[in-house]
């Protein structure tokens, strides 16, 4: 007949038969236009399509041209039983990367209705913000935001000078114009500390899609993916900006109206440590996310040392996160 000439021997046949014989003769003399003709859909089994998805794809990151991190990520495809050979091309695209659409002639990309992420191993948003270690960084930068300031503003308005102070005196104005920026530096600016660590202790801290975190640069532009960003500085005092835009209004009203026309020292210092503590919150929480959108993650894990002694190995990771802030 016309079939396949890579038919299956059904199972009640036999090889050794004169018919199998005839059949083999057949095939052989079949004319040569048939070798042109397009086989039917051959079935796939499970474990075909299984095989083809177990080859694992590689993530690889690049900081400053050398590489930092390569991730094995387990491929996700969407698999059907009776695929066509076609099909199976487009699962190992899908799964490794290794064949473009380009590669195979006539191939059609099928795609499923479902979104796959576009590397495992990235988190959401809202998962890196209520991760264990970003709350720790949070509980850790109140507490030092409340301690520090009380601190520092005691030697200015207790020691260096007396009070009281107007509520648009420079010593009043000044703290609230610029706490916003020394917070935004301050507050991360130890978080690449202890990642190591995180990652150690599942404290839920990982990289996010810089596409998912660019959703929110029209609000904050410095979780954009400009090269300029990488710097943590630039980062920081951006971050500060924003937040001393809401903040600026609200705390000078506070000092105008609900501090009084005259404001004693202690009451400088303790509402000024309490502003301090305010600030601390939206800068944890934004400086954490910028560092975890990826490439600046990669390139804070690349320089943490991982000494056996833990002075130095502290002493190397604080002067790497000098160096992370340029």
């Amino acid at each position: 007949g016309t079939g396949s000439a890579c038919r299956r021997a059904e199972p009640g046949s036999r090889e050794g038969s004169p018919g199998g014989l005839e059949m083999g003769a057949e095939m052989v003399q079949a004319p040569s236009i048939e070798s042109t003709t397009s086989p039917g859909p051959a079935a796939v089994t499970e474990d075909d399509i299984a095989a083809t998805a177990a080859e694992a794809a590689y993530e690889t990151v690049m900081v400053d041209g050398r590489v930092v991190s390569s991730v094995q990520s387990a491929p996700r495809p969407h698999s059907r039983i009776g695929a066509t050979p076609s099909d199976i091309y487009i699962e190992v695209d899908l799964a490794a990367g290794a064949v473009s659409s380009d590669s195979v002639p006539g191939m059609r990309r099928q795609t499923s209705g479902s979104t796959a992420p576009l590397s495992s191993g990235y988190l959401s948003v809202g998962a890196v913000l209520g991760s264990k270690y970003v709350l720790s960084q949070l509980f850790f930068n109140m507490v030092g935001s409340f301690a520090g300031p009380v601190f520092c503003f005691w030697i200015i308005f207790g020691v260096l000078s007396t009070g009281p102070y107007a509520w648009n005196d420079p010593a009043v104005i000044g703290p609230i114009i610029g706490s916003p920026f020394v917070s935004a530096v301050l507050c991360p600016f130890l978080a690449p500390l202890g990642l190591p660590e995180a990652k150690k202790w599942g404290l839920g801290f990982g990289k996010v899609n810089p596409l998912a975190a660019e959703r929110w640069s029209c609000l904050f532009p410095f979780l954009g993916r400009h090269p300029a960003w990488r710097h943590a500085l630039l980062r920081h005092l951006v971050m500060g900006l924003e937040v001393g835009f809401v903040y600026w209004p609200i705390a000078i009203l506070i000092a105008r109206f609900a501090l009084g026309l005259e404001i004693r020292p202690w009451t400088q210092i303790f509402s000024g440590a309490t502003y301090c503590v305010l600030l601390a919150v939206p800068n944890t929480m934004l400086g954490m996310l910028s560092l975890a959108v990826e490439p600046h993650l990669a390139r804070a894990e690349s320089g943490l040392s991982c000494h056996h002694n833990p002075i130095i190995r502290f002493v190397k990771r604080f002067g790497w996160c000098i160096v992370l802030q340029w």
